[in-house]
């Protein structure tokens, strides 16, 4: 399993401790097959496969300890008072973060070619001015199909990207 500990830091302190933030979405609901252990406590919090599997593709790809929020694990689920609060508090926490990472779900050979395309040319080329996507006929396809990942499906997930200083996908 992935381990961690969970540390509260208060987003007004000056300076603010470096963090990272996961956009993504829950998908099927947490089984308990997957969990986070964490060292304060022994915790074990239940994760959706989808988180886990940001997770893991985070620990493979970012060297050495890194601090990172997570709706799943750092909003109480069980405690609505606390929900109702922290979800006001997202906004804030996507925009001081100092990367937000959007996490699609995993690769395929499509959404790879559409990736490197939209990193190649540039997203605001793809749209005219009527906001039409445009694309060559080749990606055309590879596109619809990142296009039509669940992440860009949901409305709060935007407020995710949009309000990040350094969006990685």
């Amino acid at each position: 399993p992935i381990e961690g500990h969970i540390e509260v830091i208060n987003l007004d302190q000056d300076p603010l401790p470096k963090f990272a933030a996961l956009s993504y979405v829950w998908g099927a609901k947490a089984t308990g097959s997957r969990v986070i252990c964490c060292e304060n406590g022994g915790s074990r919090i239940p994760v959706t496969e989808n988180c886990y599997s940001a997770l893991v593709h985070l620990r493979r790809n970012i060297p050495g300890d890194f601090s990172i929020w997570i709706d799943a694990m750092c909003i109480n689920q069980n405690d609505m008072a606390e929900k109702v609060n922290q979800i006001s508090l997202m906004g804030d926490i996507y925009w001081k973060a100092s990367t937000v990472y959007v996490w699609l779900g995993e690769g395929d050979p499509a959404t790879d070619t559409a990736m490197r395309y939209l990193a190649k040319t540039g997203l605001l080329e793809y749209f005219d001015h009527d906001n039409i996507l445009r694309a060559a006929l080749t990606t055309h396809d590879d596109l619809r199909e990142l296009l039509n990942k669940e992440w860009t499906q949901r409305i709060w997930t935007y407020q995710e990207i949009i309000l990040a200083t350094n969006p990685v996908m």
